[in-house]
């Protein structure tokens, strides 16, 4: 029931820049992120599991699919990773889509594991359920919830580029497979509001029409 040492993983798995679209799958990849965030939920899943809340229940169930996209996801991003070199503009300047969408993914594990990380360090006690575990919970949903819509997103890329043979970077939408378009309408349909939520730094509020409310009686009682 003790928390995970997190000093033995930011001293071994940290690395010392992030990978951009440029330097990713060459000089700098998430490979450390990704095993870190992967053990790090396993271990926070089982101690929940092992709760008898609902708070930890939710935690739990939360964990699980946090698990269920990043083993997903990962296989997809080596395959991208390996296939980079066929759609670089050239061998210097190594620039494309699919570089970006596997550095936006890493970065989005980078945000999850900083999330889990504090609910690593914060899980045992009274004050857990009373003062961290709504806020927590709130940002870990969100951040496994933009992770889960840029699974659908990789498992789209990887299928363009098997359908182009790995020559074209943009393929003709209207001559592409069944299946091609059904992994594009399911990422269409996937609930995208994490994207632009609390990812990119927006924060919750939990009653927002009082809160409005009371900001418009506020200014005109001031200019009465």
């Amino acid at each position: 029931t003790t928390p995970s040492d997190l000093n033995k993983i930011s001293k071994t798995s940290t690395t010392p820049t992030m990978p951009t679209p440029d330097t990713v799958g060459h000089e700098f990849n998430f490979n450390s992120t990704y095993t870190q965030l992967r053990d790090l939920a396993d271990t926070n899943c089982t101690y929940f599991s092992r709760q008898k809340t609902d708070v930890c229940r939710r935690f739990e169930r939360l964990l699980i699919q946090l698990k269920h996209t990043l083993d997903l996801s990962v296989p997809l991003i080596r395959y991208l990773t390996d296939n980079f070199h066929h759609f670089d503009y050239s061998p210097e300047i190594k620039a494309h889509g699919y570089r970006s969408l596997v550095v936006a993914h890493g970065q989005a594990c980078v945000g999850t594991l900083d999330i889990l990380q504090q609910v690593d360090t914060k899980r045992v006690g009274l004050l857990f359920n009373l003062m961290y575990s709504s806020r927590l919970f709130q940002d870990l949903e969100s951040w496994t919830k933009a992770l889960i819509a840029m699974q659908h997103i990789l498992t789209l890329a990887v299928n363009m580029v098997d359908y182009s043979e790995k020559k074209v970077l943009y393929v003709d939408a209207n001559h592409v497979p069944l299946d091609i378009e059904l992994d594009y309408f399911k990422m269409v349909a996937f609930d995208s509001e994490y994207f632009f939520g609390r990812t990119c730094g927006f924060q919750f509020q939990m009653n927002s029409n009082n809160s409005l409310g009371e900001t418009s009686s506020s200014v005109r009682n001031k200019n009465l």
